[in-house]
């Protein structure tokens, strides 16, 4: 990720500051409605400098500006509380904060600390699920789902493991 200098009256400008910045010129009744920051927990630092919440305030009334009906998330990887204090970020997006609690739903607890000191991987999990579900399409003949719908399972087989995959 870039490091910018948020102290840049010109970078500002250029980025999120007023009507003539990229923010403001991709909101509006035909365009965008909302605007996602990536990893807003570290927008606006730099060594000392933590310029982070100012700049989330500062997209938020460039937003307003542009449109009254607009919405600003932070993609966060920490407790993002100190985010929302009502001027800045509207809301948060956490993904550690949703699969670290599925993942402790999903497999059977575990002596800690885990063996690569990190949390349990999905891989046993998705290999279990795989041998539980059918492996070929002519498995599926006969098969119905609870509406009666004929060679149930096809889809959901690939989709589980896609899933998984993406949690893991």
């Amino acid at each position: 990720m870039p490091i910018f200098d948020h102290r840049s009256l010109e970078l500002r400008r250029r980025l999120y500051d007023g009507p003539g910045s990229v923010v403001a010129k991709w909101l509006g009744p035909h365009a965008l409605d909302a605007w996602r920051i990536d990893v807003a927990n570290t927008t606006g630092l730099h060594c000392d400098i933590n310029l982070s919440h100012e700049v989330a305030t500062t997209i938020r009334r460039t937003m307003a500006q542009a449109t009254a009906e607009s919405f600003l998330q932070a993609e966060s990887n920490h407790d993002a509380s100190r985010d929302l204090l009502g001027d800045g970020y509207q809301g948060t997006m956490n993904y550690a904060a949703f699969t670290r609690p599925l993942w402790q739903w999903l497999i059977p607890p575990q002596q800690r600390p885990y063996a690569h000191g990190k949390y349990p991987k999905l891989v046993d999990v998705a290999i279990g699920m795989a041998r539980r579900l059918p492996r070929r399409a002519d498995d599926l003949r006969g098969r119905r789902d609870r509406h009666g719908h004929a060679g149930a399972g096809a889809r959901a087989h690939t989709d589980a493991l896609g899933a998984i995959g993406a949690l893991g």
